[in-house]
């Protein structure tokens, strides 16, 4: 796709940050004040306190956006500190971007609070990991490991994620009303010791340790740094730092104050053009082509007013993040500046299943795309499992096929339920099945070619964002 003009990649926002009951109450008259364009337009960043008080919200059909500090913190860190920058490019194999086998991460968070939650989700809505079993690619389960007393066991144990999770091992009790049931991303574990002896398992069971202090607790997370070092385990420790980021003992204290909300616009314009390429894709040519550029940032804001719209929204917003993740697994980044490695990266992912435009710039799409062997397929599969991965974190769960058949899609998703929640061989039984249902052809009826477009269009979806693809550095 061409570049897009700069009226029509235009998400610009009024940004509130509200922190506390008062301050709520104060932003609810600024947001008065505005133009019902302009109050559309408007994004509140607030704290737990804040959100509760909801005095911001009684808008109606022009009611602002709301994301909570946490949220946006998580996003901000699951940017710039992945785990795949700590894995390296030698990590994963370069030919389909799989986690070699001798590679093993695990995920700790020390103590749970509203920001470790967020974070949670983040990570597994955008880190995924496949490996290769009998020549096909599936998903590779990356163990977490939560260390919590008390409350905060329970409240792990309330996450949307335990919830769906739960829910699709009761899925697995009747698997012939389903699709091929999918694999759990994350092998959750909740434990109850000490700092010390957790340190210990993970040094243990890992290779790689990815972790988060809760509650902002530098000097536990000092710690913790330490201990990992002592044990000759190598890894990252991250805090929640307020006031910008700062490093403590080895631990590194992550942003989680005004300036993640300023990453958080930049994340919500990826997934807004992210988003433009579903509308491209679905209105090929012409002036419905126009018409669907020139129509998508009211059809963007809409999304945020229900329950159903914000899973799907976020759905491109964890996706756009995940995009550098993707590039990290075989051999590429992603940056504001530096030598650009675009025509490089491009050569590498066409070879043996190269992408094909029409006159607009639109990638044509058949099902011999889907089913051709190569890193293209294979990294489109892993975003499959990266999509079922985030709708799990999102608290859904896989649709029977009698469920699909006689319940509208979008109450579907609000009741927390969707087909294609499913493997990518169960998408495949699902192209065939709706084709005999529709009698039509398969061509016509897929699923499977949504998952090219993230890694298809990346290059499309950062040079609109301000980003452009580079070569890897050793972290």
């Amino acid at each position: 796709m061409k570049r897009l003009n700069d009226s029509k990649k235009d998400v610009s926002q009024t940004t509130f940050l509200v922190r506390g009951a008062a301050r709520a109450r104060a932003c609810a008259k600024r947001l008065s004040a505005l133009g019902d364009k302009e109050r559309e337009r408007a994004l509140v960043v607030c704290d737990a306190a804040a959100e509760k008080e909801r005095a911001f919200d009684c808008f109606g059909e022009y009611a602002p956006e709301r994301v909570t500090f946490g949220q946006a913190a998580a996003i901000a860190l699951l940017w710039k500190y992945p785990p795949a920058l700590f894995l390296g490019k030698k990590a994963f194999d370069p030919e389909d971007g799989t986690l070699k086998g001798e590679v093993r991460p695990v995920v700790a968070f020390f103590g749970f609070d509203e920001t470790v939650g967020e974070i949670f989700k983040a990570l597994v809505s955008t880190f995924v990991a496949t490996e290769k079993k009998g020549g096909e690619i599936c998903e590779r389960r990356i163990p977490v490991r939560f260390f919590a007393r008390g409350r905060q066991r329970e409240q792990i144990g309330e996450t949307p994620y335990s919830d769906a999770a739960k829910r699709l091992r009761e899925c697995g009790e009747n698997k012939d009303a389903y699709y091929e049931l999918p694999v759990l991303p994350y092998d959750a574990a909740t434990v109850k010791t000490t700092d010390a002896r957790a340190v210990a398992s993970l040094a243990g069971e890992s290779t790689f340790v990815w972790a988060v202090v809760a509650h902002g607790n530098r000097e536990r997370a000092g710690k913790i740094a330490s201990m990992l070092a002592d044990n000759g385990t190598e890894g990252r420790v991250f805090y929640a730092a307020k006031d910008g980021e700062e490093s403590f003992n080895g631990a590194i204290g992550f942003d989680a104050g005004a300036r993640c909300a300023e990453f958080f616009l930049l994340a919500e314009k990826m997934a807004y053009v992210r988003n433009l390429v579903y509308d491209a894709e679905a209105a090929k040519g012409g002036e419905s082509y126009a018409k669907a550029l020139d129509e998508a940032r009211t059809k963007w804001k809409r999304l945020a007013c229900d329950k159903v719209g914000r899973i799907k929204r976020d759905s491109n917003l964890y996706a756009a993040v995940a995009i550098r993740q993707i590039l990290l697994s075989v051999g590429f980044d992603c940056a504001e500046s530096g030598e650009d490695a675009k025509d490089e990266f491009d050569a590498i992912y066409d070879a043996g299943n190269p992408r094909v435009r029409d006159g607009n710039g639109v990638i044509v799409y058949d099902n011999a795309t889907c089913a051709r062997k190569s890193l293209r397929t294979a990294l489109a599969v892993r975003e499959h499992v990266r999509w079922n991965a985030y709708m799990l974190a999102s608290g859904v769960s896989p649709a029977t096929k009698e469920e699909y058949r006689t319940v509208n899609k979008n109450v579907l998703l609000g009741a927390g339920r969707h087909i294609n929640l499913t493997t990518w061989k169960g998408l495949e039984d699902f192209r065939k099945e709706e084709a005999r249902a529709k009698g039509t052809d398969e061509e016509s009826t897929d699923v499977q070619r949504y998952d090219f477009q993230l890694a298809d269009e990346a290059a499309f979806i950062l040079e609109n964002s301000g980003f452009g693809i580079v070569r890897a550095r050793s972290c």
